[in-house]
């Protein structure tokens, strides 16, 4: 994205997979950061982090799920399989 619009890659100064630590780094160090938008919904409603508008920043990204042939699968697994399956069909609401 950066290169395409002609700019120089930034600094990356700090690197996690932690969600609680980037909306921490943003929220009181003044950080920016890569979040899908999910992720960062509460904290968008209460005022807390907001997106920046840059133009061609929006990057879709596929999901796999992955599944042993065999064997048992707990009861959450099986109930965000049945949940993907149901958004992935077009039949889901969070209202329902």
């Amino acid at each position: 994205m950066f290169a395409s619009a002609g700019l120089a890659t930034p600094d990356i100064v700090a690197e996690t997979r932690s969600i609680i630590a980037l909306k921490s780094l943003v929220m009181h160090a003044g950080f920016l950061c890569w979040m899908a938008e999910p992720m960062y919904d509460a904290e968008q409603r209460a005022g807390l982090m907001r997106p920046l508008p840059i133009p061609g920043a929006n990057a879709p990204r596929r999901l796999s799920v992955y599944k042993r042939r065999q064997g048992i699968l707990p009861g959450p697994a099986l109930k965000l399989l049945e949940l993907l399956r149901e958004v992935t069909a077009g039949d889901y609401s969070p209202f329902n």
